[in-house]
């Protein structure tokens, strides 16, 4: 698992599109973790471990002496039905294109459009001129779409970076793959469509989040910015939306 975090993270990528001004802020206070964190990680570690032995073996299902004392079967039976999503896409393209690829957690490089910008794409797959992209979701408090997610699309145009000398790459599908929810969901675009909105839609909040410019912008992306309690724009639109409940009267709704 990775030990260091790009400054413009892909996972946080939704946040500092929206509020570029929240990274300057987020950096003048201290590191935290959660359980909840914490397990996700564990999670990871643990499909890694997973995907690496059946891209070697091709099994699927493991001995004890294979896995961490500590983990739970819960833990495990999740990762097993995500590794079973992976080889169930892996398998399914190898019967049409013998020359089928998979990559376990690959780090990706998208500084082309967010300055220094890296991550981990947790799976990547190529057949036949399609590129898909999986993420593993462990948490099982928000569910997480894949359309229109930025982390997603940037790990994409990284593994483009990485790959595209090499194969003909011309289709991009990535999967968000969330096991405690029994969730799974997808989007397809081309590789000429991610390129673009990497240049017209990325690369200028980058650099205004990079360059602490820009507005703060409160809204859902809000959610995971450890800097919410002290925000003013946040606080100002809480604030506007009591009184705006004030005037009107009557009760308020869940």
């Amino acid at each position: 698992m990775p030990e260091i975090h790009a400054r413009l993270s892909a996972s946080g990528a939704k946040r500092w599109m929206a509020c570029p001004k929240s990274v300057a802020v987020e950096e003048t206070l201290p590191e935290s973790t959660s359980a909840y964190a914490e397990e996700g990680t564990k999670a990871h570690a643990l499909a890694e471990k997973l995907l690496a032995i059946y891209k070697a073996t091709g099994r699927k299902r493991f001995n004890e002496d294979e896995l961490e004392d500590e983990t739970s079967s819960e833990m495990l039976n999740n990762v097993y039905s995500y590794v079973d999503y992976i080889a169930e896409i892996y398998e399914g393209l190898m019967l049409e294109h013998k020359d089928t690829l998979l990559f376990v957690e690959v780090r990706v490089d998208f500084s082309r459009y967010v300055r220094e910008g890296f991550g981990t794409c947790d799976c990547a797959i190529i057949a036949n001129k399609t590129l898909h992209v999986i993420d593993l979701k462990y948490g099982k408090g928000v569910r997480v779409d894949c359309k229109e997610n930025p982390q997603p699309r940037l790990y994409a145009l990284g593994a483009i970076e990485m790959f595209d000398w090499e194969y003909p790459l011309e289709e991009v599908k990535t999967h968000i793959y969330q096991p405690r929810l029994d969730w799974v969901d997808t989007e397809t675009n081309t590789v000429d469509f991610l390129r673009r909105w990497g240049e017209e839609e990325v690369k200028p909040k980058a650099e205004l989040a990079w360059n602490d410019e820009g507005e703060f912008n409160p809204g859902e992306h809000c959610q995971f910015c450890k800097a919410k309690p002290i925000c003013k724009a946040r606080a100002k639109k809480a604030l506007e939306a009591l009184a705006k409940f004030a005037e009107e009267g009557g009760e308020l709704d869940d």
